[in-house]
């Protein structure tokens, strides 16, 4: 190779050198070249200014503070969490109130941006965890963020807490950071503050919900502040308030189940009046026998769900099941209707079982729709609704949604005699899905990969 060749190729060199240090610490200067035909001969000079790289100790405890300005606390350090978006701290907020709990990717576009359609809030749900682990790679955090293809969770070590975690359970005799005392002394509206802008109505809710327990533990003898609190002394919460952390609202599907009461007149249908007090009592008994739950009660009617403390598979047709049972103790000349849906919505567990959400009303007006002895379904329920006996009923658009539902409706008094006693179906809990399970059984016996060996 000639004297030009080799000058030309330190040259090349030289500036690929030079490139790859402005990258890595923004230094104009950051690299003088001697005169010379070696690249070996290139001399290093100190950058003017070098970025900041956080390094934690590994046996430090850091928390996360989502309480005013949103920071990570060591024992002596504070350093801010700047996002870029307003989002990414209601991400971070709602998976932390969950630990190790796996949720799913269109759960949080739904509750993120609930006017968008999936494929778009999935798109931004992208973006905004980019945002959030950026910040978690600046701040070198232990790793605690799981990311999948369906599901986001967060799974902290032992080294990593959260305010939420320390707000919302009774400390017992821990002693915090002089740099944590702050976070665990401010008001409890604001966690979180301002982030539920622009969200979901489930969103909301939760966000109250946290509130509203955060202020039950402050309140209590077990609070940071209070009695018997961080200087010392077992602490107990409020009576019946979630302990150690636990959620005290999250998403969860479950079937809603809304029972139209029967005409009653004016002066009983106050929601103490005798008459219809003993029919709630009734409903409410006779929904324990299928593992139902009474989450709400007006002088309309009463909500239940179905699948919030059990694992049984058909929620969905114990929901039917009931409606049919609770038809088939009415008295004679009063019937009543029925509304049906499943799906997501919030559920708050503390301090008295409710749920929150579209869904919510929605089941409202499936039962509003119905005729008196019927019930109405929609397009959620199509599978199990077909077995009950419902027929397509074609779609309605309800007022306050933009879409249609596939409704399905049929005749409560004509099921109890076709339905098996009790309400754990006679042992039977795919009962009227025989189709379904002879496909899977069929599936699970076809030799793998279609053929012989």
């Amino acid at each position: 190779m000639g004297g030009d060749a080799r000058q030309s190729a330190t040259k090349r060199a030289t500036r690929r050198w030079r490139r790859a240090w402005k990258v890595a610490f923004g230094g104009p200067r950051a690299i003088e070249t001697l005169r010379g035909s070696n690249v070996n001969q290139c001399k290093i000079r100190a950058p003017r200014h070098i970025p900041t790289f956080f390094v934690n100790p590994p046996a430090e405890k850091l928390l996360i503070v989502l309480s005013g300005q949103h920071t990570v606390r060591g024992a002596e350090e504070v350093r801010p969490l700047h996002f870029k978006y307003r989002k990414t701290a209601a991400l971070l907020g709602y998976l932390v109130s969950q630990p190790k709990r796996e949720v799913r990717r269109e759960l949080l576009a739904q509750l993120l941006w609930p006017d968008l359609d999936l494929q778009a809030g999935r798109a931004n749900l992208r973006v905004v965890l980019a945002d959030l682990q950026a910040q978690w790679r600046k701040l070198a955090l232990p790793d605690a963020i799981r990311v999948e293809r369906d599901w986001i969770a967060f799974a902290p070590g032992d080294t990593l807490l959260t305010d939420w975690q320390l707000l919302t359970s009774a400390p017992t005799g821990a002693s915090w950071p002089p740099a944590w005392e702050t976070a665990l002394q401010a008001d409890p509206g604001h966690w979180l503050a301002g982030a539920d802008e622009g969200m979901s109505e489930e969103f909301q809710s939760w966000l109250a919900a946290q509130h509203r327990r955060m202020d039950g533990v402050r309140g209590g003898p077990g609070s940071p502040g209070g009695p018997g609190g961080a200087a010392g002394g077992a602490a107990t919460g409020p009576s019946g308030a979630p302990q150690g952390g636990e959620p005290a609202a999250e998403m969860a599907a479950i079937t809603l189940l809304y029972v139209h009461l029967p005409y009653l007149d004016a002066r009983d249908r106050h929601p103490r009046a005798p008459e219809l007090a003993a029919l709630q009592a009734s409903f409410e008994a006779e929904a324990r026998r299928f593992h139902g739950v009474v989450l709400s009660v007006d002088d309309a009617g009463c909500t239940l769900g179905f699948g919030l403390d059990s694992r049984h598979t058909g929620q969905r047709w114990q929901a039917l099941r009931c409606a049919a049972a609770l038809a088939a103790t009415m008295p004679a000349g009063q019937a009543l209707s029925a509304g049906a849906t499943h799906g997501w919505v919030l559920v708050e567990r503390w301090p008295t079982c409710r749920a929150v959400g579209w869904r919510v009303r929605l089941a409202e007006r499936l039962a509003q729709r119905a005729e008196p002895g019927e019930i109405v379904c929609d397009e959620s329920m199509a599978d199990v609704a077909a077995s009950f006996g419902c027929v397509p009923m074609g779609q309605q658009r309800f007022r306050g949604w933009a879409r249609e539902f596939t409704l399905l409706g049929g005749r409560l008094d004509e099921r109890g005699s076709a339905l098996p006693p009790g309400g754990d179906f006679a042992g039977h809990s795919f009962f009227g899905r025989e189709p379904l399970v002879d496909a899977l059984m069929e599936t699970l016996q076809a030799p793998a990969g279609g053929g012989g060996a």
